[in-house]
C-alpha cells in the first residue's frame, strides 16, 4: 500500500511540473535593421525594431533600451504598430526605451529616423529584452558603415591629343582618427568619353603627402581597350588600406581627408590653347556606382592580360603641357 502511495504521488508531482513548465511563457524576440547598409554623413535612414510575443497569453512589462554608438543620433519616431504607445527616453537624443505589455501573438513593430554625423562602421545592438511574465530574450544588433561626404572626387582633362593634363593629390587628414595621421589609398577609375572603364590604379597618399598623375604617361598609356581618348573623366575614391596594402579594385573603408587638382587644355581664341586648373568636384556617394566601379576594375586586373592598369603617381606636383 504504502509503495503504491508514493507511486502515485510521485506521478502527481510529475504531472504538476510539467503542467506548470507548459505554462512557463517563452521570451519576447526582438529584431533590428538600419533601412540602408551604407550612408553618408548628414544623411538620414531608417531604423526598424520587430518586437513579437510568440505566446498566447500577454507579456507584461516588455523592456528593452538602445543607445546610438557615436556616429549615429536618433531624430525622430516615424511610426509604430503596437497596440500600446511606446515609452521613448527624451533626456538623451541618443537613447531609446521602450516598456510595454504584449498582447497575445503581438508583434509590435517601431521605426524611427536615425542621423549620421561621423564616419566609421558602426556596430548597434540593444539591450536584453525582458519581461515580468517570461524569460530574458536576446538582444538584438545590426551594423551600418557611415561614409564621409568627400570620400569621392570626380574631374576631367580634355584635348589630349594637343597636350598633357595632370592630376595633383594629397591628403589633408593630419591628426584625425584620435590623433593618427592615416594613410590613404587614392583610388583611381579612368573613364573614355563613352563612359567605358579603360583604366584603374591607385596611389598611397600619407598626411601631406603631394604625388602627381600624367594623363597621357599615367591615365591613357596602358588602357584596357585600343585607342587613345581625346578626353576623360576620372573618378577618385579615398579608402584606408586593405591589410596595409591599396587596391583599386577591394578599396577598404572609404575615408575623407583626399584633395586633388587637375590641368586640362582648352581652345582659345586664334587657334591655340590654354591651360586652367580646378579643384576635383566632391560626387554624392552612390554604393551601386561605387561597387560597379570596383567590380570592372577587378575584371581588368583579372582579365586584361596587364592592359588597363594605369601607371602609380610620382612625387611631387606637375602643371599641363602643350605640344
Amino acid at each position: 500500500m504504502t509503495k503504491t502511495i508514493v507511486a502515485a504521488l510521485l506521478l502527481f508531482l510529475t504531472v504538476a511540473a510539467v503542467s506548470a513548465s507548459a505554462q512557463i511563457n517563452q521570451a519576447p524576440t526582438l529584431t533590428k535593421k538600419f533601412g540602408a547598409s551604407e550612408i553618408v554623413v548628414g544623411q538620414t535612414t531608417t531604423l526598424t525594431f520587430v518586437l513579437s510575443n510568440p505566446n498566447g497569453s500577454t507579456l507584461t512589462n516588455v523592456q528593452f533600451t538602445d543607445s546610438m554608438p557615436a556616429g549615429l543620433l536618433f531624430e525622430n519616431l516615424v511610426s509604430e504598430t503596437c497596440t500600446e504607445p511606446v515609452v521613448s527616453s527624451n533626456s538623451q537624443p541618443s537613447m531609446l526605451s521602450v516598456s510595454i505589455d504584449l498582447d497575445p501573438f503581438e508583434t509590435c513593430t517601431i521605426v524611427l529616423s536615425v542621423e549620421a554625423v561621423q564616419p566609421g562602421v558602426w556596430v548597434n545592438t540593444t539591450s536584453t529584452v525582458t519581461s515580468e511574465s517570461a524569460p530574458d530574450g536576446t538582444a538584438a544588433t545590426d551594423t551600418i558603415t557611415v561614409v564621409p561626404a568627400d570620400s569621392i572626387l570626380i574631374g576631367y582633362a580634355a584635348n589630349l591629343t594637343v597636350g598633357d593634363s595632370i592630376i595633383n593629390l594629397t591628403n589633408v587628414s593630419v591628426g584625425q582618427s584620435g590623433g593618427s595621421d592615416p594613410e590613404i589609398c587614392a583610388n583611381v577609375y579612368v573613364f573614355a568619353e563613352d563612359q567605358q572603364l579603360i583604366a584603374c590604379c591607385t596611389c598611397q597618399l600619407t598626411p601631406n603627402h603631394l604625388q602627381t598623375l600624367s594623363a597621357q604617361k599615367d591615365l591613357i598609356s596602358n588602357t584596357l581597350t585600343p585607342g587613345v581618348p581625346l578626353g576623360i573623366t576620372t573618378l577618385l575614391v579615398a579608402s584606408e588600406g586593405n591589410s596595409g596594402t591599396c587596391d583599386a579594385s577591394k578599396p577598404g573603408t572609404l575615408l575623407d581627408g583626399l584633395r586633388a587638382w587637375g590641368t586640362t587644355l582648352h581652345a582659345a581664341p586664334g587657334g591655340a590653347y590654354a591651360v586652367t586648373e580646378t579643384p576635383f568636384s566632391i560626387v554624392s556617394f552612390n554604393p551601386t556606382e561605387v561597387a560597379r566601379m570596383q567590380q570592372l576594375c577587378g575584371f581588368i586586373e583579372a582579365n586584361g592580360s596587364a592592359y588597363g592598369i594605369c601607371n602609380s603617381c610620382k612625387t611631387g606636383a606637375a602643371g599641363a603641357q602643350k605640344q
